[in-house]
């Protein structure tokens, strides 16, 4: 978050993912979870697309990441606006039917 600094002395900027963290629980932010742990790691561990070759996205600006394995299909959908307020929808279907999946900040925050 470039515009918001942290507490220390001198002041970093703001880092709403603690790398540390996620690499020891093997958890990063906007994670799915399932009822069944299986397809949380499948979930999780895919190489997923990105919509757009941008290196640089100014707001207002979607972006949609999916991924699948012949089987499983996930797709995530980001809206950011002119704040640091992002929307996100997730769908989930296993063979074709839908899957119920929350979206977890796993890892926990920077400082």
């Amino acid at each position: 978050m470039k515009n918001y600094k942290d507490d220390s002395k001198p002041q970093k900027t703001l880092d709403l993912v603690h790398p540390q963290a996620a690499t020891e629980t093997g958890g990063w932010p906007f994670a799915l979870t399932f009822d069944d742990p299986q397809l949380g790691t499948l979930a999780n561990s895919g190489l997923y697309k990105i919509s757009s070759d941008a290196n640089l996205l100014e707001a207002p600006a979607d972006l949609t990441f999916t991924w699948s394995d012949g089987h499983l299909q996930v797709t995530k959908k980001f809206h950011f606006d002119h704040s640091y307020t992002v929307s996100v929808e997730t769908t989930v279907t296993n063979n074709g039917n839908h899957v119920m999946a929350g979206l977890a900040w796993q890892g926990g925050f920077g400082d």
